[in-house]
């Protein structure tokens, strides 16, 4: 979710955040950031600056639209090139891909493809072919997959998550009406084959979206959508959030985390990965920067509280975009705000008061495929 503003209050942002100044430092690879800037418009000096300026910055973990026609444009041959480029240079910077599996292409589609109606948003006719698509981002950048097999000479990054879609429990992402029973078939199917290419990498629920945050637009509430999903064994859950204030963001985690305990998804990874704060009347723009630092504070204590695995809002360089966090190497306000969050720099959030929607820290999982507190960024 890219659109759409929440009320913004100023007395009430520092009340409204989660205890964080007794919580450690959150794991290597814990901030990321979106970043689909460095695939589809970077050159390769663009590419290195910008991921300069994200490791000074504290980022380890970059979020991308690894689209579906970019490596299968025509079914069953699969063309890695310009990905494997981009994984190197991230590779060698420490940073590591946190891959979406996304969107349809054409000769998988339910009727004729036309680009000029968006109808790449439109769910695969042909979800066998989805399911070994995300499949073959597992087996190729996963732990030990062919792409670092074939290039021992690059330090490892594998991915450690394909992302099955972005935000289908919103229309306009799933066209033309969200449907939680349609995503988790398709979600079974990638599911099954990514754990066969590669028992090391695990099938993320794509990010969903909030209501209040949808302009009019149909939007099934994440965790309405997570129990539409029926019976459906989950790996984890990624959410986004734009607010408002900044508690407003922190309780898209709280929720979904509530009822990832009380869905036997205790101990599985969490993300906040799609988050931001708009423009709006009555809040400069330096107030709406450190909204981004209290909130990157706050984000790194819910590791301990919440089990949050990661982070990354949005964006590196959208645009541009009144989100946009860079442009190229050049922070914005927003950008500098959320690497001196990073740092910890600035005073510490003031502790929220518990409530319903704050539950206990997750209960371990005896046998998990990915043991918290691991984050995207772990490397090997």
């Amino acid at each position: 979710m890219r659109r759409g503003i929440l009320g913004l209050t100023g007395a009430a942002l520092a009340c409204a955040l989660a205890t964080t100044t007794a919580a450690a430092a959150p794991p290597a690879g814990f901030y990321g950031a979106c970043a689909g800037a460095l695939y589809s418009r970077y050159d390769s000096a663009q590419r290195t600056r910008a991921m300069d300026a994200m490791v000074r910055a504290g980022i380890g973990t970059v979020r991308l639209d690894l689209q579906w026609g970019t490596v299968e444009a025509k079914k069953g041959r699969f063309t890695w090139g310009r990905w494997d480029t981009l994984v190197e240079q991230l590779a060698r910077k420490g940073i590591t891909m946190a891959p979406i599996a996304d969107y349809s292409v054409d000769w998988a589609q339910p009727f004729p493809y036309n680009s000029t109606v968006d109808n790449q948003f439109v769910p695969p006719k042909d979800t066998d072919a989805y399911a070994r698509y995300a499949a073959a981002i597992a087996k190729r950048y996963g732990p030990g997959g062919d792409f670092w097999t074939a290039r021992p000479d690059v330090p490892a990054k594998p991915i450690r998550s394909v992302e099955i879609w972005n935000e289908p429990n919103h229309e306009y992402y799933w066209q033309p009406s969200p449907s939680p029973s349609a995503y988790a078939a398709m979600y079974r199917k990638a599911r099954s084959a990514i754990r066969a290419a590669n028992p090391k990498v695990i099938a993320l629920v794509g990010g969903l979206a909030q209501p209040q945050n949808a302009s009019g637009s149909e939007v099934i509430e994440p965790t309405k959508f997570l129990s539409g999903m029926g019976s459906t064994t989950i790996d984890g859950v990624a959410v986004h959030a734009y607010g408002g204030p900044v508690d407003s963001v922190l309780g898209a985690v709280r929720r979904a985390r509530t009822w990832m305990d009380g869905h036997g998804a205790s101990g599985k990874p969490l993300l906040l990965n799609e988050w931001g704060f708009f423009p709006a009347d009555g809040l400069s723009e330096g107030e709406r920067a450190d909204r981004y630092r209290q909130t990157a504070i706050a984000l790194a204590g819910m590791v301990d509280t919440h089990g949050l695995t990661g982070t990354s809002p949005y964006s590196w360089d959208g645009s541009p975009s009144s989100l946009d966090l860079a442009n190229v190497d050049a922070l914005t306000a927003r950008g500098q705000a959320y690497a001196d969050g990073i740092a910890g720099k600035g005073p510490a959030p003031e502790p929220a008061p518990t409530g319903p929607s704050d539950p206990p820290p997750p209960s371990s999982d005896p046998n998990p495929l990915w043991p918290l507190p691991l984050p995207l960024g772990n490397g090997r």
